[in-house]
């Protein structure tokens, strides 16, 4: 465990969390996503599951398992 790097990866994480928390509460606002989570939530969803999806694909995982996975990711935002 490096601490400089584990900062680094947080603060990375962090502004894409941050820019997810911001499209998605527009997205609300305009009603083409659901506001029954807050965008906080949904964020932490998100980024859950893009960070799984790398893994996944590092991993070997078929491109079309990869993408029905998606698609249940972004099934849940509506």
């Amino acid at each position: 465990h490096d601490p400089a790097v584990a900062r680094r990866l947080s603060k990375s994480l962090g502004r894409v969390e941050a820019t997810l928390i911001g499209v998605l509460g527009r997205g609300q606002e305009q009603g083409t996503i659901d506001g029954g989570r807050s965008p906080a939530d949904l964020a932490k969803f998100l980024l859950c599951t893009i960070q799984g999806l790398r893994v996944l694909a590092r991993a070997g995982a078929p491109e079309a398992d990869l993408r029905k996975m998606a698609d249940v990711a972004l099934d849940a935002l509506s």
